[in-house]
């Protein structure tokens, strides 16, 4: 059977990519709440679509956590489809072709011009580093997964 058709990678992929989406979450918010990342970071932008952030700043950071949440457990089943073999390496990789597709395509749609400059200059690689994060957790989980499946 394909990668793409698997349910079993599928699986994995979905509970993998649910716990990698909550630790960088949580990372992002850590690094908000610390001073490292800047406002651009805030989860908000995820939900201004639907949520004014600034008449609604606490709807919009919980619909946006939800969007993000959504979408990064989405991205675990992707990544599974994708990826010949789980590791964190296979799972940084597929990362940085979300981050690029982000980038210059979603970022530039939404006014943040390529790369979230317009934003804020640190854009591109915190959003990277959470990326990466994403990917090593999400890889190594699936492993881990996957070899516990087989014994």
């Amino acid at each position: 059977m394909s990668r793409l058709l698997d349910p079993e990678r599928l699986r994995i992929g979905l509970l993998a990519g649910f716990v990698g989406v909550l630790v960088s979450s949580i990372a992002n918010v850590a690094g908000r709440r610390t001073g490292v990342f800047a406002d651009a970071m805030d989860l908000k932008y995820m939900s201004e679509w639907l949520v004014d952030p600034v008449a609604s700043p606490k709807l919009a950071f919980k619909a946006g956590l939800a969007i993000h949440i959504t979408l990064g457990t989405l991205a675990g089943a992707v990544y599974a489809a994708v990826a010949r073999t789980f590791s964190v390496r296979s799972g940084m990789r597929v990362m940085v072709g979300n981050w690029l597709q982000m980038m210059l395509i979603l970022f530039p749609l939404t006014g943040r011009g390529p790369f979230g400059i317009r934003r804020w200059w640190g854009l591109p690689a915190a959003t990277l580093a959470l990326n990466l994060l994403y990917g090593a957790v999400t890889g190594s989980l699936a492993r881990a997964i996957e070899q516990r499946l087989r014994r």
